[in-house]
């Protein structure tokens, strides 16, 4: 509606017959430039204040420069042949192009919304499965996401998942944030966030608690908060309808429980490389680590000074005795047992060997002098680090 009484007051036009004196003529000409500057103002306003409209900008701005420079080669061209410096005849010239810019502007179109089967080819855990599979699950979730029903979440609200559903972001970007709380020592908590945009999923986390009723609890485990970033539309995939499609076909539950322990093991692996000083920032980008999978029950051996980084879905029988820090990150020597929470996904660990220590003593020194306190103290203003966990039971069955 601005947009619209914009372009009306900029094509106002204004005759000198219509006002008894010269000063009435300048004094309407003053409020409508005024008039129409509020109006611009409150357009601007309204685009940054609504953060939903943000894929509408690029068309509303460019229809408003090219009726802006319509109004202004309008009135230069008329400006130019009152002075004399141009020949009346090249008005009419000049007068059917700028009619033509303006119908140009008119006739901008948003540009269509891609189909949902065209954002989901872009889904990293789709597009790792099987041709077949890949095929029945982008049929399947274009069929469920075009017939369900849209709900509307504006900028910075809160998305309850309730532990079970999921949501398809229909167009959009929410803020993802996990937080992970210390056991050990003064209680602190970690967070990590990272970003969902338009044709992405929230909440693939709960798909690890879809499972038979048996399930075993992780190892380690994150509260997640989902907020959205600017205006969303969702469509609400509920518990029932994943487990049709996972029944159909169990490669995509095994797919995403292994593509969402990766991503939580990589932000895991560069807070553990920054604090212990395992691995460089390259070897974390190249992925020289091995991300080990386990499908069943199976015994593992962590060698002395070796931590193993467990995966959102790994559960494990730890002896009395075993290392445990804060992160609940398991340090050797320690001989555990580890199998998936569930039988239908797959379990992830990360088996960190202990690096060269003239590297790592280096690195730590490097680290430390980076993060030098200019406190004359001379003790730690963060104390002593908490110290690891050695009377942890194990964990039953």
């Amino acid at each position: 509606m601005l947009n619209c009484l914009q372009h009306m007051t900029a094509e106002m036009k204004f005759s000198r017959d219509l006002f008894p004196t010269a000063n009435a003529y300048k004094v309407a000409l003053q409020a409508n430039h005024e008039f129409n500057q509020i109006i611009d103002a409150m357009l601007r306003i309204e685009l940054k204040s609504n953060d939903g409209t943000i894929d509408v900008i690029p068309v509303i701005k460019t229809r408003q420069a090219m009726r802006m420079i319509g109004y202004e080669l309008d009135q230069s061209v008329k400006s130019l042949v009152a002075e004399g410096c141009t020949e009346p005849e090249s008005l009419e010239k000049w007068t059917s192009r700028i009619e033509k810019l303006r119908e140009y502007a008119e006739n901008l179109i948003d540009v269509p919304a891609s189909a949902p089967i065209d954002k989901l080819n872009d889904v990293e855990w789709i597009y790792m499965l099987s041709v077949t599979q890949r095929s029945y699950i982008l049929l399947e979730m274009s069929n469920l996401i075009e017939t369900g029903n849209v709900e509307r979440i504006p900028s910075h609200g809160c998305i309850y998942t309730e532990g079970s559903c999921l949501y398809y972001i229909k167009r959009g970007v929410c803020k993802v944030t996990e937080i992970q709380s210390t056991h050990i020592g003064t209680p602190q908590m970690v967070w990590h966030d990272y970003y969902i945009n338009t044709g992405g999923f929230i909440g693939l986390k709960n798909i690890l608690n879809m499972g038979k009723s048996n399930k075993l609890q992780p190892l380690k485990n994150t509260d997640t908060i989902y907020r959205a970033c600017s205006d969303v539309e969702l469509i609400q995939l509920t518990a029932a309808q994943w487990k049709k499609l996972f029944k159909d076909c169990p490669e995509s539950w095994r797919t995403i429980s292994m593509v969402e322990q990766k991503r939580r093991l990589r932000a895991d692996l560069k807070r553990f490389s920054r604090d212990y000083c395992f691995m460089t920032d390259v070897e974390i980008a190249l992925e020289v680590h091995k991300f080990v999978e386990v499908t069943k029950k199976v015994t593992v051996e962590v060698p002395a000074s070796n931590a193993l980084i467990p995966g959102l879905a790994l559960h494990a029988i730890l002896p009395s005795g075993t290392n445990v820090d804060e992160f609940q990150n398991i340090w050797g020597p320690a001989t555990i047992i580890v199998q998936p929470t569930s039988p239908e996904i797959v379990g992830l660990y990360l088996l960190l060997p202990k690096p060269d220590q003239s590297e790592r003593e280096h690195a730590k020194s490097v680290h430390m002098k980076s993060n030098m306190s200019l406190s004359i103290s001379s003790k730690s203003p963060h104390g002593p680090r908490s110290p690891l966990r050695s009377d942890l039971t194990a964990i039953k069955l």
